[in-house]
């Protein structure tokens, strides 16, 4: 076993990551909402970090809103990323590329 694996068939869901400087707690409960009412969930949390799945099919903007949302007004201190939409050169994958609007 070389520990690599082949993508058969893509789910169609996006992982993002959402990792910040002071605890995440405090808009958890509203970013779990809103994720639900794409069709999402949160799937994990820590005090500084959450993970959510959210199905590309929701489209680019709502995405994007979610994504404002995620950051609101703690740009400096919150960061996001797309843990499953990057190639090993952290490119963006063509799969998802019309759903992240890049």
């Amino acid at each position: 076993e070389t520990g690599h694996f082949e993508v058969v068939e893509r789910g169609g869901n996006l992982c993002l990551q959402v990792f910040s400087k002071r605890p995440i707690e405090p808009a958890r409960d509203v970013l779990e909402r809103r994720q639900a009412s794409l069709g999402g969930q949160c799937d994990g949390a820590v005090t500084n970090a959450a993970v959510f799945t959210v199905p590309a099919s929701v489209g680019s903007d709502a995405i994007q809103a979610f994504l404002r949302e995620v950051v609101g007004d703690e740009a400096e201190t919150r960061e996001w990323w797309f843990a499953n939409a990057l190639d090993e050169e952290g490119a963006l994958l063509e799969w998802c590329r019309p759903f992240v609007g890049r």
